[in-house]
């Protein structure tokens, strides 16, 4: 699997055969978005979205990032695809 290239300097916590990368990217998205650097987690669940573009976790997480960054319309796309990806999920509504 080749990551992106702006993602190449990020620190990836993995066992040997790369099996958890999309965890990682996902977890360091969070990290980010905890500590408030937003365009970075932006750009992690961006790259974990292209690895599991169905997950509506990464939805939901992408949404939220753009609502942050006030860019409601594109958060409305990606809340709404994380409920159409799992209606039963809570946190996309």
């Amino acid at each position: 699997m080749t990551l992106s290239p702006e993602l190449a300097g990020f620190p990836w916590f993995l066992d040997s055969e790369n099996k958890n990368i999309s965890a990682s990217i996902y977890g360091l998205a969070i990290s980010f978005y905890y500590d408030k650097q937003i365009e970075y987690a932006l750009r992690l669940i961006k790259e974990y979205i292209s690895i599991k573009p169905l997950d509506s976790d990464g939805q939901n997480v992408l949404g939220i990032l753009l609502k942050n960054l006030k860019r409601y319309d594109e958060a409305e796309v990606n809340y709404r695809k994380a409920i159409e990806l799992n209606p039963q999920d809570a946190n996309a509504y």
